[in-house]
């Protein structure tokens, strides 16, 4: 899914 894939992606960039 896109969504779930774009969360996953801006996980890790959120994070620091």
């Amino acid at each position: 899914n896109f969504l779930l894939d774009l969360a996953a992606v801006e996980a890790p960039y959120t994070n620091g």
